[in-house]
């Protein structure tokens, strides 16, 4: 189909998810997949694939780090906030991330949503999510984690989902 991909060099790391911040596309902010609870955060320079650890992104809401696994990052490009979603197969939360310390600071648990995999904001910052258990598309309040079904995928997903909204079309998309 005549699409050329650039491979810009080999990485070590399990990357889980990610995101830019604003519109410096030189720059994606990824979580390392660790399998011991101490996932870390890091930038991956777009112009040559190589990453810098900024620090551990550690998950609090289970009280069990071990089973509770980060599985989205997105950018709020009206508050210029990135935020986080975790799941653990039952429950799944929402934080906010310091993409300078690698702080994550719980925001709430993500209600109706056992297995959140991806989140994506809308142009106008509403937050949508995934969930795998349901194979639904949720509304989340980005202040307090509330989840609202809004209505079924069609399809049996399962792991390494991911979405995001063209902001040019307001069009989500999901792969």
């Amino acid at each position: 189909d005549g699409t050329v991909y650039n491979n810009l060099g080999a990485n070590a790391q399990s990357f889980f998810a990610g995101d830019f911040a604003g519109d410096d596309f030189t720059t994606m902010y990824s979580v390392e997949y660790n399998n011991a609870g101490e996932d870390s955060l890091y930038s991956v320079d777009t112009t040559d694939g190589s990453s810098t650890l900024i620090g551990v992104l550690a998950v609090t809401a289970s009280g069990d780090p071990a089973t509770e696994n980060w599985s989205g990052l997105s950018w709020d490009s009206t508050t210029g906030t990135m935020y986080g979603s975790s799941t653990n197969g039952t429950n799944s939360w929402l934080y906010t991330i310091d993409l300078g310390t690698a702080t994550a600071t719980l925001v709430g648990e993500i209600t109706n949503s056992a297995l959140m995999i991806d989140i994506a904001f809308s142009p106008s910052g509403q937050l949508y999510g995934h969930d795998i258990g349901l194979d639904s598309i949720l509304s989340v309040d980005k202040s307090t984690g509330a989840g609202t079904v809004i209505g079924a995928t069609g399809f049996d997903a399962n792991f390494a989902q991911g979405m995001d909204f063209d902001d040019s079309t307001n069009t989500l998309y999901l792969a």
